[in-house]
Parts: structure tokens; sequence; C-alpha cells
């Protein structure tokens, strides 16, 4: 369950469906993902209630099974901060930087 205290970095740790939603509204909730979903909605304007509704519904999907989370996890933790760096750098906000290379 999905509560207004959350924030989305802890939303989307366990739910990752609810990202291309949250994209949709340009939402952080990578690096500066860590202020509360209420306060998060008040700031930019969102109806809190329709909105929580949504990440309801995306977080009760099923996981796709050809996506290994965990997994993924736990081989980005074994990583040491450099290759961390590394792996978030080619693989963070990669549509974005191809949006402004155009």
């Amino acid at each position: 369950m999905i509560t207004k205290e959350m924030t989305l970095a802890d939303v989307v740790k366990e739910y990752p469906s609810t990202i291309p939603y949250l994209n949709e509204y340009r939402l952080d909730y990578c690096c500066g993902g860590h202020d509360p979903i209420a306060q998060i909605a008040k700031e930019k304007n969102i109806d809190l209630e329709p909105f929580m509704q949504e990440l309801e519904r995306l977080a009760a999907l099923p996981k796709k099974n050809d996506l290994d989370y965990e997994g993924e996890l736990q081989r980005f933790r074994s990583l040491s901060v450099p290759e961390m760096l590394a792996d978030l750098e080619r693989s963070h906000h990669v549509r974005e930087r191809e949006l402004m290379a155009d």
C-alpha cells in the first residue's frame, strides 16, 4: 500500500511500475525524491486523491516476469562506488540526455 507519507523514492523502489506515471508529471523520484508524496503534490498543484489512486492501481499490476528487479538491485549493490557512478551515468536519464542533444 502506498501512503501519502511515503517518498517517491520509496514508491519506485517498491513499485517500479509507477515510474512512467511519475515521469508524466516530471517528478524527481531519484536524486530529489525524498519528500513525502503529500508535500510534493501540494508543491506541484497535483490533486492528491486521484494521484494516489493511480499510483495504487499501477502498484497492483503484476510485475513483468522478464525483469529481475531484485537481481539487478543485488548486482548494483555489488559494484564499487566508481562502478556505480559509471553504471548510473550509462543508464540514468538516458532519454533526457537524448532530448537535450537534439
